[in-house]
């Protein structure tokens, strides 16, 4: 009876270790979703001829409540001749050094993109937003940043430069 107890607690303290070693995997998990930075310098531009994007909303603005800035990009980013599924959109901003800040960005459905680009691929995945809070895990200055994107479709990856600017303040 003794071996039977011994043997259920080792069970429930091997059950615990692995619950506890989830947790800490998923909390640096989402460690990792926050502001990254990245050298832009790593990756070769996309043609610009290539792509078609429209940002929706493009904010910096400072909330008194949270006593941060909020940066908020939404809007849809769509290849030209070939379909955006699988994708991957990170939203990159950056000033005139080469660092730039990676904002985790979720991808959303907009089968509106497709009439709009009209080249008989499938652009329905093609929306994107990110709202994040600064300072953060890195924090981001105040001033004036263009906005490119880190597009990855079918394991390529393609830097998109808008040439849009964020301002904090605006």
């Amino acid at each position: 009876m003794k071996k039977l107890h011994e043997k259920h607690f080792l069970c429930l303290l091997f059950g615990l270790s692995i619950a506890i070693i989830l947790i800490i995997i998923r909390v640096a998990g989402l460690w990792e979703m926050r502001i990254k930075s990245r050298n832009l310098s790593d990756y070769t531009a996309a043609d610009p001829q290539s792509f078609e994007y429209s940002l929706e909303k493009n904010e910096f603005v400072f909330n008194k409540q949270e006593n941060k800035y909020i940066i908020t990009i939404s809007g849809w980013l769509a290849l030209y001749g070939k379909d955006n599924a699988p994708i991957m959109i990170q939203t990159i901003i950056h000033n005139d050094n080469d660092i730039a800040y990676e904002l985790p960005t979720e991808v959303s459905k907009r089968e509106d993109v497709n009439e709009k680009i009209g080249d008989g691929f499938d652009h329905t995945w093609s929306g994107f937003f990110t709202k994040v809070a600064c300072p953060g895990d890195i924090h981001v200055e105040e001033g004036d940043y263009e906005v490119s994107f880190l597009l990855t479709v079918d394991g390529t990856e393609y830097l998109i430069n808008t040439e849009e600017r964020i301002t904090s303040g605006e």
